[in-house]
């Protein structure tokens, strides 16, 4: 299978620190279902979707009110 990265880019009209605190808040805007932490480079954690559907992130790089990676 071939490894495919994923970027996207959004433009909002808030400011950084609302908007960075909100992506980091993932439980908030993806799924309930949410194992691990979610705020600190190395921090790993777990979307679970039920069954066999789910998908693990890390974070490699936190950049406050900037940047997530």
């Amino acid at each position: 299978m071939e490894n495919k990265d994923y970027t996207a880019t959004l433009t909002v009209s808030q400011p950084a620190d609302v908007v960075f605190k909100n992506i980091n808040s993932v439980s908030k805007w993806w799924t309930e279902n949410l194992a691990g932490n979610s705020e600190n480079p190395d921090d790993s954690f777990t979307a679970d979707f039920g069954g066999d559907n789910f998908v693990t992130h890390k974070l490699i790089e936190v950049i406050p009110n900037k940047r997530v990676v």
